[in-house]
């Protein structure tokens, strides 16, 4: 067994060594005496320092001890000059140091790896319960370990593994811990592909927008937003058919698992879903309406598409239901004889394609339009005839109708009181009281046309409310108003001059609106009144009037 260093403390004229120890011993700074757990101890005692006159002390008449539990052990010897025991304490400690780190500006990330920007600190600090920390130990990316005394910088950009473990006073040493750190000062780089019909910046409905991003040590994510909407995560292709027809601004970054983050990078794009427009048409005095061809005789078949965006690529016809044929020039049809049905379609250049409709089918059938279409006015909501005078109101839709049997109905114009012409698109109204004449005009597809008339009234007053009080007001009130018996009766009539009175209601209070169909009475005294009456006429004119008084004691 090794012999350590004596260790003597004084008691009186006594003193007690402790040595022989088989493994640490260590004084801290208070003179607690401190062993190694598990450290073979011998006891002595003698009364100078350096033990030349000690003796053995012996504990369950052993003369070697085994601290085999962690904490404080006592022991006592009676002290005859001073008359009593003196304790003396002894500590075994078995406890091996804890150490922590630190890490600046990193973020603890998936696989248990810490993601940092070059340089990072690394900062280490133990604790020691009991004998006190001795050193700290550190291994960087599997280099022999040293003495750490300091923080550590890592500015290397790869993943480093960083290995560390503490040593007590007493020689406990804690297992090796391990860190690993992935150090990056590189933003990711990030490229954007069209998968799918395309020109220029142009992009069929079909296409997608495939983002990729590349970093040396690996990406966290992609973030894109489509012009100023929200921020989303890049996780698959964006689809050209989910985003609205029209020029978009696509902004998309990267961002590696340091936080190191790329420019905005910006893509202006347009998603065209339209295909060509295509139309078809005879040239020499012919047109064509739903498939049937009006011509002259020496007809030309000519066909011409125009597209929003990415323009026509090319244009197909088909005859008779034969094989599609590419458009090049009108196309004379002299040679056939009897029906012709004929279709055609385009596509542009990301590949939209027009449908074959009935739009685009025409018939030659030898018929001559020569009647304008048929007109008619209507209208829509309340109206009423006195005599031959046609009374509307102010809300009542005006409806101008026409009909083509052969070309076609083109459009309408119109005049209200000889004022300037208008074109017809929808039902109108007309709120200016009194008379009014109106006169309209309709063409069909080859620019015969019809002419209309009518003539109408809007009554847009309601009817004139009247008011009797069944009896005379009794006094005024302080405030002005005119002071009623309990036995009032009130009665309510309206007149309209022109298309008669509808509907009367009357409000007492705001307590809910009834209908006027006999006098009201039943007021109690001492109750102020606040009356509200409405009156409809025919055509849904109103008149409100509001009065109030009160009713004495």
């Amino acid at each position: 067994m090794p012999r350590a260093m004596r260790y003597i403390i004084y008691t009186a004229a006594i003193v007690i060594v402790s040595g022989f120890a088989a493994l640490g011993q260590q004084s801290d700074t208070v003179n607690r005496v401190i062993f190694k757990k598990n450290a073979a101890v011998r006891f002595y005692m003698g009364t100078t320092r350096d033990g030349a006159n000690a003796v053995p002390l012996y504990v369950n008449s052993n003369h070697q001890t085994r601290l085999t539990a962690s904490g404080k052990y006592s022991m006592t010897h009676l002290n005859m000059k001073l008359g009593k025991k003196i304790p003396f304490e002894v500590y075994a400690d078995g406890k091996a140091p804890e150490t922590g780190f630190g890490l600046t500006d990193a973020e603890y990330g998936k696989n248990k790896i810490h993601y940092a920007k070059p340089p990072c600190t690394i900062s280490f600090s133990a604790n020691d319960d009991l004998a006190g920390l001795e050193s700290i130990f550190v291994s960087i990316d599997g280099a022999p370990f040293f003495e750490c005394l300091d923080t550590i910088s890592i500015t290397e950009e790869k993943l480093h593994s960083i290995r560390f473990f503490s040593i007590d006073k007493v020689g406990n040493r804690e297992k090796v811990s391990e860190i690993r750190i992935l150090v990056d000062g590189t933003a990711p780089v990030s490229t954007l592909e069209i998968m799918g019909d395309r020109i220029e910046n142009t992009i069929a409905a079909g296409a997608s927008i495939v983002l990729k991003s590349v970093d040396g040590l690996g990406v966290k994510k992609i973030v894109y937003k489509i012009d100023d909407g929200q921020e989303y995560r890049y996780g698959m292709p964006l689809k050209a058919s989910s985003i609205q027809e029209g020029e978009h601004t696509l902004y998309y970054y990267a961002e590696d698992n340091c936080g190191n983050r790329e420019a905005t990078q910006e893509f202006t794009f347009f998603v065209d879903k339209s295909a060509p427009i295509v139309f078809v048409e005879i040239v020499g005095n012919s047109y064509v309406l739903n498939g049937k061809s009006f011509s002259s005789g020496r007809s030309q078949l000519k066909v011409t598409a125009v597209d929003n965006k990415a323009g026509v690529k090319n244009i197909f016809y088909t005859i008779n239901g034969k094989q599609p044929t590419e458009y090049l020039k009108p196309v004379f049809l002299s040679d056939l004889i009897g029906t012709v049905a004929i279709t055609a379609f385009a596509t542009d250049n990301v590949n939209n394609r027009s449908s074959e409709n009935n739009d685009n089918q025409l018939a030659d059938v030898p018929s001559v339009d020569i009647s304008g279409p048929t007109l008619s006015l209507s209208f829509n909501g309340n109206k009423m005839f006195r005599g031959d005078t046609l009374y509307i109101s102010p809300k009542t839709r005006i409806l101008l109708n026409g009909k083509d049997p052969e070309s076609g109905l083109s459009h309408i114009t119109y005049r209200m009181d000889g004022a300037e012409e208008k074109a017809y698109e929808n039902p109108f109204t007309e709120s200016a009281e009194g008379h009014h004449a109106i006169a309209f005009t309709g063409f069909d597809n080859v620019e015969n046309l019809n002419t209309g008339k009518g003539e109408f009234s809007v009554d847009a007053t309601g009817p004139q409310i009247s008011l009797v009080f069944g009896q005379k007001p009794i006094r005024k009130s302080a405030d002005g108003l005119d002071i009623y018996p309990s036995t009032l009766t009130i009665f309510l009539g309206a007149t309209d001059a022109i298309v008669g009175t509808d509907r009367l209601f009357y409000t007492i209070n705001e307590q809910g609106r009834k209908p006027y169909s006999a006098p009201i009475g039943g007021f109690k005294p001492g109750m102020k009144c606040h009356v509200k009456v409405e009156a409809f006429d025919i055509l849904g004119n109103i008149t409100v009037q509001e009065f109030d008084f009160a009713i004495g004691e």
